[in-house]
């Protein structure tokens, strides 16, 4: 008799019936453990990376949004990823408060802007975008486990 558990698969011979063909099994679902183990390490490793892809159209959008009378505020926007594995990654306009009015464009409903610019220029696109953002990074995380099996097999 075979039992699936929380740990794998522990085996009884039925009578002396196929206890080979139990560990068999048993061996083939650990291997499938540690593949799955590695491919969410990749995703770990890879984590930083996926985020970046994702919110990149979202970014791209906002640029189309912010207000352009120098350029200065639009040329303060940014989408990187830190230092090291697994690091954040950050997205935004007037890093280090630079230019100093980016906060007061942004939240100001009342200033009028020439289309398509306008206030909430991050905001609006992250917000409108996140039922997608989340699925870019639902299908990245799912395509490093495949790439991760695949280099697995061939491995």
């Amino acid at each position: 008799m075979a039992r699936l558990g929380g740990s794998g698969i522990r085996s009884k011979s039925l009578n002396g019936y196929a206890p080979g063909a139990v560990q068999a099994v048993q061996k083939w679902f650990n291997e499938v453990k540690k593949d799955l183990k590695e491919g969410v390490k990749g995703i770990e490793d890879a984590s930083a990376d996926i985020l970046l892809e994702a919110l990149r159209p979202t970014f791209e959008k906002s640029l189309d949004l912010v207000p352009f009378l120098h350029g200065d505020l639009q040329a303060s926007g940014f989408l990187e990823k830190g230092r090291g594995k697994g690091s954040p990654v950050f997205m935004g306009y007037a890093r280090n408060g630079i230019p100093k009015y980016a906060i007061f464009v942004h939240e100001d409903l009342e200033a009028k802007h020439e289309s398509p610019t306008q206030a909430k220029f991050l905001e609006q696109p992250v917000t409108e975008d996140l039922p997608e953002i989340k699925n870019r990074i639902r299908l990245a995380m799912r395509k490093q486990v495949i790439t991760s099996l695949i280099r697995k097999k061939k491995g």
